[in-house]
């Protein structure tokens, strides 16, 4: 298997998540503001009848973009805890390596550079 050069580790799992995050803030702009829009367009519906369609489009937007910062915020959380899950296990991995007995020790003065 070759190295594409592509690698999960703690910070692209962050990376992705400040992203998310940064995303999401912009959602959350937008969802804001749609609600006097459309409590502007819901006034002007005893009038006239394009109101009441760009109500509803702009109601199930507002819907679908709430949805999508509540399930954001979920998934940036659990990028987050991934990242340091990643932090974690690396510095217990570099921790029983290198400890009395651990792999470093049992291999000193091998070339552990190379595979066979």
């Amino acid at each position: 298997m070759g190295d594409d050069g592509f690698k999960v580790d703690s910070a692209f799992v962050r990376g992705a998540s400040t992203e998310l995050i940064d995303a999401l803030l912009v959602a959350r702009e937008i969802a804001q503001k749609q609600q006097p829009l459309r409590d502007q367009l819901i006034s002007l519906q005893k009038y006239y009848s394009s109101p009441f369609q760009a109500g509803e489009i702009v109601r199930r937007s507002a819907e679908a973009m709430g949805a999508l910062v509540n399930l954001g915020e979920s998934i940036a959380i659990a990028l987050e805890l991934a990242a340091r899950q990643y932090e974690e296990a690396e510095r217990a991995a570099e921790a029983s390596f290198f400890t009395p007995g651990g792999a470093a020790s049992i291999h000193a003065g091998d070339d552990m550079s190379t595979t066979d």
